[in-house]
């Protein structure tokens, strides 16, 4: 998955986004699912592409598609203030409104803006309404952000904050290319969970915490995780640091991502790494090709039967003494995946449970002890387990 906000922020433009997918390609990376960020409307509620920034966006469409690129496109539950579809909205009671009465206004990153009120079922249908539009114009599917309960504080009604981000997360569930950042009770719908934004940073605020953050988010129902995008979310790192941005960060994020359900890139690889660097993104992206086919497995168990796809040592190899293990995990019940997560180190400590495990072209046995495995040129050292 490709991501245009980190590149482009608020500044989307029709020239910009074929821009962008055109160096994807270019710099010998695989087509995907694009995302269209914020700024492609003209305001909240209006969602139809802007004729200014994108003045022919059914061609748009087509030339991505033709590129190999499903498109999805940002969207949240909010309307700008002092609009039209703000005031057809409000005269027909479809915005959350506080205890006086009043429309609720929602103080959030982006401002000030009313949100509609999705218990009504006019207001889900008025949104739909605007959606099928622009499926039929050729986008795929839509991110779907500003679900965070916060925003709905001081608001009156049936629904509670929580309530209402999970109507947010029940409107998205009807299409297949979907993706959340916030929720409220969403284990086991088929939604795919972005973490929150991660700092550009090796901490727990943004490394450090990929890995048991994938490995809560699944054994809590959110099977098919998405571990930020790759070299963190946290867009203001990349402008108020851009001279500081740390190559080698970057790739080991796109390690943790690798071998997961989803691998999501925003800052472009080719702008923020240094050749070696990138030949490292290329080599990661070939080893999850190698394994794409497997990768369906977990997947598909998922949405049969909740199981996570990234699943904790202790989960998979129970009463072996792992259950603090959180900087390794399985992907499905084959695969034993452990990003290299130290800077400067290309080797680490594993612990490979009981049984047999091919790695590099050799059998290894373990009675349940630790190794230290190296992998330089992908940063993930991947073990296929043989036997128990």
């Amino acid at each position: 998955m490709y991501n245009t906000w980190i590149e482009l922020t608020f500044h989307q433009t029709q020239q910009a986004v074929l821009r962008y997918a055109g160096d994807i390609l270019a710099h010998g990376l695989p087509a995907g699912v694009l995302m269209i960020d914020d700024g492609w409307s003209d305001y909240y509620g209006k969602w139809s592409f802007s004729a200014e920034r994108f003045p022919s966006p059914g061609a748009l469409l087509a030339e991505l598609r033709r590129l190999g690129f499903a498109v999805m496109l940002w969207v949240c539950p909010f309307v700008t203030p002092d609009t039209q579809e703000y005031r057809e909205l409000e005269q027909k009671g479809l915005l959350v409104k506080n205890g006086r009465g009043e429309v609720h206004i929602a103080h959030w990153w982006n401002g000030w803006s009313a949100a509609l009120d999705l218990q009504n079922p006019g207001a889900a249908d008025w949104l739909r309404a605007q959606f099928r539009q622009l499926e039929a114009l050729g986008v795929d599917g839509f991110k779907f952000d500003g679900g965070d309960p916060a925003h709905y504080v001081g608001a009156a009604g049936a629904a509670t904050p929580n309530g209402m981000a999970r109507l947010w997360a029940e409107f998205g569930e009807r299409w297949p290319f979907n993706e959340y950042r916030a929720g409220w009770k969403a284990g086991g719908m088929p939604l795919l969970q972005r973490l929150c934004d991660k700092d550009h940073s090796w901490g727990e605020a943004g490394l450090a915490a990929l890995v048991p953050d994938l490995l809560a988010q699944g054994i809590t129902g959110h099977p098919f995780g998405c571990a930020d995008l790759v070299g963190g979310g946290e867009y203001r790192n990349f402008w108020q640091n851009a001279d500081r941005l740390d190559g080698e960060l970057v790739v080991k994020h796109s390690a943790v991502s690798c071998l997961t359900p989803t691998i999501q890139f925003s800052a472009a690889p080719w702008r923020v790494l240094d050749p070696g660097q990138l030949g490292c993104i290329h080599a990661q992206l070939a080893l999850r090709s190698s394994w794409q086919a497997y990768l369906e497995e977990p997947r598909k168990e998922c949405a049969r039967t909740g199981e996570p796809a990234v699943r904790y040592m202790e989960y998979e190899f129970p009463h072996q003494g792992m259950e603090r293990v959180r900087d390794q995990f399985m992907l499905g019940g084959r695969l034993l995946v452990a990003p290299i997560l130290e800077k400067g180190q290309d080797a680490r400590n594993v612990y490979l449970p009981r049984g047999e495990w091919r790695w590099e072209g050799r059998t290894l046995h373990s009675e349940g002890e630790m190794r230290r495995l190296a992998a330089p040129g992908t940063f993930l050292v991947v073990l296929e387990r043989l036997r128990a």
